[in-house]
């Protein structure tokens, strides 16, 4: 690999003016599409802390280099929903499918899931995302960073347990 340059290739832009982090990208039809997160404003809290919030942008590019971050909001918080990351989209021949991880009011990860015809405009569809937090032990409390991977009989995801993977990380198969 050669770095491309000293600077990211997404970085902050007048849509995006904290920060972009997490980009999946795929190619289709000879255009780079690219989801990542986007950091919209730093909140400061009662108790002196600051509460970032991030939710999942779009972008498209001819070469993988120069994009076209246009601010467009592809998953926006609902409820007390305050940062995502991680998304991981997939193209099937009925249309796009992303799994990411949600972080809400209890400060605590969770896996989402949401589907789309066109891989800009979402419905969301996190009770569906087939895995929770376990009752007890290193996933009882957090699920994030969720990664999925599909073979011709099953469905995985790999994702991190308490305190983002602090205690280690699981892979989890479909039961159908």
């Amino acid at each position: 690999y050669v770095r491309h340059s000293k600077a990211p290739v997404l970085g902050r832009t007048f849509h995006d003016p904290l920060l972009t982090a997490a980009p999946w990208v795929i190619i289709e039809n000879e255009i780079w599409k690219m989801w990542y997160i986007s950091c919209s404003k730093w909140v400061t809290q009662l108790n002196g802390s600051a509460k970032h919030f991030y939710n999942i942008r779009y972008a498209e590019s001819t070469d993988g280099v120069n994009w076209n971050p246009n601010g467009t909001v592809c998953i926006d918080y609902e409820g007390d929903e305050y940062a995502f990351a991680r998304p991981v989209v997939r193209k099937e021949k009925d249309g796009y499918q992303m799994w990411y991880s949600v972080r809400a009011g209890n400060n605590s990860y969770r896996l989402g899931y949401a589907e789309s015809t066109d891989g800009i405009n979402w419905v969301r569809k996190d009770t569906e995302v087939g895995i929770n937090t376990a009752k007890e032990g290193w996933d009882s409390e957090m699920i994030c960073y969720g990664c999925p991977w599909f073979t011709e009989n099953e469905s995985y995801i790999l994702y991190n347990g308490n305190d983002y993977g602090r205690d280690g990380f699981g892979i989890a198969v479909l039961q159908s």
